[in-house]
């Protein structure tokens, strides 16, 4: 049987390792498939102008721990992993990949609200000098210049990431939110804006036929108007109100690819399917111990074997 070497292996299973794929291998250096960064941080600004939308950068790690918890952290925002499990890699059904699109319905709003892309640190300043060293997500403002940014801190994509992106993206009195508005009118037209006022006075029409008529059309203006919707949104309407909105939102994110920079996925990712699972012995459903596969052992081997 052929005996491939202990570096190749590694080398060649490190990103296939990964739920949500940061091109990184476990070094922290790139791999040879690493995508060049200018092209897609290109790409990306160049949908920022299109959609006139700001820009939200997440800085890379060096430390595999920290790659690995950024990974997972993403994960669950974009809707990849069972809610309930918190083990990496996590599988929601033994041998599935769960898909790409289960995300919150207010966190799809917000990824709906920008333009997402990962780099590494090291490009991250090269691209922007002017960002502060310990910034762990930098915000890209419309005149493409950085306007804002997260500090890398302790569990920053867990818990309360929600809170902290929505008042980055917003301001913390609106005025960002406000100011992206204006700029996605302006970029809409007269006959848009018109159409977008007509619309939003219908959905809280007391017929019927007209808030379903008003909801279609908000769905065909809403990738061009995302700021007013979640200006809206973020005024906590009428429970209908909000449902159709969530609708709307949910639209643009299912709408988009699941396998390549979108809506869903950051410009610098992508999403591999894992064989992994953490079914237990007991519930299948909860987290637990786990049958070690194939490739594991093998990894296993190479690191406890001894040196010939």
């Amino acid at each position: 049987m052929h005996r491939i070497a202990r570096r190749q292996f590694l080398k060649d299973s490190a990103a296939a390792t990964l739920i949500l794929g940061l091109p990184f291998l476990s070094s922290g250096a790139e791999s040879d498939s690493s995508p060049r960064w200018a092209d897609l941080l290109e790409q990306a600004r160049e949908r920022m102008k299109r959609e006139v939308k700001l820009g939200v950068l997440i800085v890379i790690p060096s430390r595999l721990d920290e790659v690995r918890k950024l990974q997972n952290d993403l994960s669950r925002f974009i809707g990849g992993h069972h809610p309930t499990c918190g083990l990496y890699p996590t599988r929601e059904r033994p041998g599935e990949s769960p898909a790409v699109g289960t995300a919150e319905a207010d966190a799809q709003a917000l990824l709906c609200q920008a333009v997402f892309v990962c780099l590494p640190a090291a490009e991250a300043r090269k691209a922007f000098p002017e960002s502060k060293a310990d910034a762990a997500v930098l915000l890209v403002g419309l005149d493409g210049k950085i306007a804002d940014s997260l500090k890398a801190e302790m569990d920053v994509f867990g818990k309360g990431f929600k809170e902290k992106l929505t008042e980055l993206l917003h301001g913390k009195d609106g005025t960002r939110l406000n100011a992206t508005i204006q700029a996605q009118r302006q970029a809409l037209g007269k006959d848009g804006c018109a159409r977008l006022d007509a619309a939003l006075k219908d959905v809280t029409s007391n017929d019927f036929a007209v808030r379903q008529a008003a909801t279609r059309q908000l769905e065909e203006l809403a990738p061009r108007c995302t700021a007013e919707l979640a200006s809206i949104y973020r005024s906590k309407p009428p429970l209908e109100v909000t449902r159709r909105l969530d609708q709307i939102f949910a639209v643009q994110f299912n709408a988009a690819p699941g396998d390549k920079p979108s809506t869903r996925l950051p410009y610098g990712t992508h999403w591999v399917a894992l064989e992994a699972s953490c079914a237990g012995y007991g519930v299948a459903a909860d987290c637990g111990l786990s049958r070690t596969p194939p490739p594991a052992r093998q990894f296993l081997q190479f690191l406890t074997e001894k040196p010939k």
